[in-house]
């Protein structure tokens, strides 16, 4: 038996975490509720893509259909006080690609079930739902993902180090590759796009990646903002990842800017996020873009950056575990910014992934840091630039900066 779920005109039903579909045939059925949950695929094993051909009672798009991931796992759930009527069959639903609903045909439909009566515009085939066993694991203690640090150079096409409209297409899928992706100069167009046919790419950059958790670009002053009107963009600072973040990202700005390498014109500085582990231990990721340029002035804001990103670690991470990455501005082999840069390890605790591992670069200026905590270890196994993966069909490089892959050990600390 198969359940096929087409999303309704409101088009919300299964884009929260935990939602109660109503499967029964309608009120006084013997059918269990079932309480759906979103998940997330571990991968192991890999989720093989599988096609058919489904038919269903509208019969108005027959077809081959694709399910492409699980997507929720569903419970059979009764009232408090009562046992659902089989406890052991529980729901995998899996995301569904196939014909698409010809808007002319779309049925209309009542419904009734123990939580009334509604009537639905069918729209499109979004889920299939397979009766299935479930059996709870063990939890989990340790782990490890890898990590990429990447500025993607994401500045209008004439104006970026790079070639943005053609490079971003390329580098979305490759960022599939990686549990945690943090990316430097990403901004999203703003729509209605007041600096047309200037345009910038994050929208193309997230395209083709599959993570379950995305960050959501901060908007842009487009010159609105009283204590920096020359800013137009802001941080161009993203995340993605296969694990859980709390919804909260706090982003804060830079103090300070100077004009030398157009730092002025965004609102560059560092963002900060949890990212869960398992449940109840997480880890502080904080992503950033220091101040560019090579005047003694963009010597000075660095260092005033560096105190800033320090006392805000002081504030918010007080004894947590953390892990820093992007693009630090530092060419940590020379002065000033070796100074500058231990001090900030000196202060916060952090190690630099890149001096941990012995890597032969130790003066480049994107970085991976991090710190443990009494509760959870954080080790880095590999440090990498992917300088052979992030190249176009002749060879050449994606982006103005190499990005940085890294792959962190965890463990939680057992009383």
């Amino acid at each position: 038996m198969r359940f096929i779920f087409r999303k309704d005109a409101v088009g919300v039903v299964f884009w929260f975490a935990l939602i109660s579909l109503a499967t029964s045939a309608g009120p006084g059925s013997a059918l269990d509720d079932y309480k759906c949950y979103k998940a997330n695929d571990l991968k192991s094993p890999k989720f093989e893509k599988s096609s058919f051909v489904l038919a269903d009672q509208f019969g108005v798009n027959n077809g081959e259909f694709t399910a492409t991931r699980p997507f929720l796992l569903c419970n059979p759930s009764a009232d408090v006080g009562e046992n659902p009527e089989d406890s052991e069959a529980h729901l995998v639903c899996y995301k569904l690609k196939g014909p698409k609903l010809d808007a002319a045909a779309r049925p209309r439909v009542e419904v009734s079930s123990d939580l009334g009566v509604s009537q639905l515009e069918i729209v499109k085939p979004q889920l299939l739902c397979e009766p299935s066993a479930k059996a709870v694991l063990p939890a989990v203690t340790e782990g490890s993902f890898l990590a990429l640090s990447y500025n993607v150079a994401g500045l209008p096409e004439g104006i970026s180090g790079s070639h943005p409209a053609t490079n971003t297409p390329i580098i979305s899928p490759l960022l599939n590759a990686y549990d945690l992706v943090l990316v430097q100069e990403s901004w999203q167009t703003p729509d209605p796009n007041p600096l047309a046919p200037l345009r910038v790419y994050h929208e193309l950059l997230v395209a083709d990646a599959d993570h379950a958790y995305k960050s959501v670009p901060a908007t842009h002053p487009l010159g609105n903002d009283p204590e920096r009107p020359s800013a137009l963009l802001g941080d161009g600072l993203n995340r993605m990842s296969r694990m859980f973040f709390l919804p909260e990202v706090v982003r804060e700005r830079w103090e300070g800017c100077h004009n030398s390498a157009a730092d002025c014109l965004a609102l560059k500085g560092f963002s900060f996020a949890r990212m869960v582990l398992m449940p109840g231990f997480s880890v502080d990721v904080y992503n950033l873009h220091m101040e560019a340029g090579s005047d003694p002035e963009d010597d000075v804001l660095r260092d005033e950056g560096i105190t800033q990103l320090s006392t805000f670690i002081a504030s918010v991470s007080e004894g947590r575990a953390i892990i820093v990455g992007g693009d630090f501005n530092l060419h940590t082999n020379t002065e000033p910014d070796s100074t500058q840069f231990q001090r900030l390890l000196t202060e916060t605790g952090l190690v630099d992934v890149c001096a941990a591992l012995g890597c032969p670069q130790p003066g480049r200026i994107d970085k991976f840091l991090f710190r443990s905590s009494d509760e959870i270890t954080i080790t880095p196994t590999s440090w990498l630039f992917a300088t052979e993966t992030f190249v176009d069909g002749e060879g050449e490089p994606l982006s103005d900066h190499d990005p940085l892959e890294v792959r962190f050990d965890w463990a939680i600390t057992q009383d």
